[in-house]
């Protein structure tokens, strides 16, 4: 019996529109699209190809840091048949920047949205499981 796709959804500050995804991806493809928010995510497991706008194709695997602007168009899915499992945060620029006492400027554009960095990765999920505890869920499967 395959195993399903299942994305579980946090809002850890609904007001502002903060969110977290945990996804459980067996064999989902997404579309082209983009987020209004920063997005920063750490792979727990398996492989994912994500593709961005202007770029090659990404390859992400177990402990690998994605990082997306706000509206940077991207594409992806997991690259072999078991799958891949991710944690990612969506984080409002405005609530960024007021959170880093910057608000009023705009945020800063990332670059690289690779990051290889076992250590800050252990941590990043390390947070993420945290937050997890503490928010709000919804659950759905594809």
């Amino acid at each position: 019996m395959a195993l399903a796709n299942r994305s579980d959804i946090w809002h850890l500050h609904p007001r502002a529109d903060v969110a977290m995804l945990h996804a459980q991806y067996r064999d989902h493809h997404f579309a082209p699209h983009y987020h209004d928010q920063l997005s920063i995510g750490v792979i727990e497991r398996g492989h994912l190809n994500v593709r961005t706008e202007g770029h090659e194709r990404l390859h992400f695997t177990a402990g690998d840091i994605v990082v997306l602007n706000p509206g940077q168009i991207h594409e992806g899915f997991a690259e072999q048949r078991a799958g891949v499992d991710y944690h990612m945060l969506y984080l409002p620029p405005a609530w960024l920047t007021g959170a880093l006492g910057t608000a009023g400027c705009p945020l800063p554009h990332v670059p690289q949205s690779q990051i290889r960095d076992a250590q800050f990765a252990a941590r990043f999920s390390r947070l993420c499981r945290q937050l997890a505890a503490q928010g709000d869920r919804a659950q759905r499967s594809l």
